[in-house]
């Protein structure tokens, strides 16, 4: 399985838009252009999730319908809590064993620091290895089931600049 990590995309602040919830949040307009530029690199790397597991919140949502649209797919959005906040990175791999466990591939667009702990878990087995998950970053993890702690290798990792940059040479 190839988990792809995606932090959601450049987000309005407290108060914007009439946000006074952090859950009610948006995508900026630089946002939304970013995390459309990164989509059209994953597309062009060949990726096409049969999930995209998002966290409910506004910025996150919106990234994964993003992600969604920009690479032509149709009913692969899964909203889970394990994802927000207040999720958890133990949560978010029983929930992958329950559900997906034949997936090939699945995005999973959430938050900072629950992907960077989720990260930490798979990779080393320590939540707090020091890995850090950009704004529309990319973090590609090659698993092998069940999700557990050290089961996975880490791929690769790229920034929103460098995904995107996949899609300007197509």
């Amino acid at each position: 399985m190839e988990i792809y990590v995606i932090r959601h995309s450049i987000a309005n602040s407290f108060g914007a838009e009439g946000a006074t919830r952090d859950e009610d949040r948006a995508l900026t307009k630089d946002g939304i252009e970013r995390i459309e530029a990164v989509a059209k690199g994953l597309k062009a790397m060949g990726l096409a999730p049969e999930y995209i597991l998002t966290s409910p919140y506004l910025r996150t949502l919106q990234t994964a319908q993003a992600l969604q649209k920009g690479l032509g797919l149709k009913n692969v959005l899964v909203q889970t809590p394990n994802l927000a906040i207040t999720g958890n990175p133990e949560q978010v791999m029983e929930e992958v064993n329950l559900h997906y466990p034949a997936v090939k591939q699945i995005f999973l667009v959430g938050h900072e620091p629950g992907l960077t702990e989720l990260i930490g878990l798979l990779v080393s087995g320590n939540p707090n290895m020091g890995l850090k998950v950009g704004r529309a970053s990319v973090t590609c993890l090659h698993i092998h089931q069940p999700l557990e702690t050290e089961a996975a290798e880490l791929a690769w990792k790229m920034t929103a600049k460098q995904v995107a940059a996949f899609g300007e040479r197509s």
